[in-house]
């Protein structure tokens, strides 16, 4: 198992990519399949708020819906999922998050669960 970093041409390839999570690239004359996760820095900051929510805590989801597509400190998550900012078309968006050194999707975020070893990661 290993990682790449890809780029993009144009975003609605990156979009679709995203909503299949996989991609599939030609390689030796054949077609790998490779699946799509986001990259989490540790020191990412929140595309809303650019950290001025929380200040100690960075960015800790990546939004997996084709709508959001972005990094969000746990307040911008709240905000723009659950407040008066949500979409209100009921879609559940599912974060991405660091869970022991890896990137796992999960069901919920983190910090909504009050026993943090009980985690659900997404299947």
């Amino acid at each position: 198992m290993g990682a790449a970093r890809g780029t993009f041409i144009q975003e609605s390839a990156f979009i679709a990519a995203m909503k299949s999570k996989f991609l599939e690239l030609p390689e030796g004359g054949i077609m790998k399949r490779v699946r799509m996760k986001p990259y989490l820095p540790s020191e990412q900051v929140c595309d809303e708020c650019g950290g001025a929510k929380n200040v100690d805590v960075k960015a800790v989801y990546f939004c997996e819906n084709a709508s959001c597509l972005q990094y969000f400190c746990e307040t911008c998550w709240d905000r723009f999922h659950y407040g008066k900012f949500a979409d209100g078309t009921g879609i559940v968006h599912r974060p991405y998050a660091r869970i022991n050194g890896e990137v796992k999707l999960l069901t919920h975020p983190s910090h909504h669960s009050c026993d943090h070893s009980k985690v659900q990661i997404a299947q």
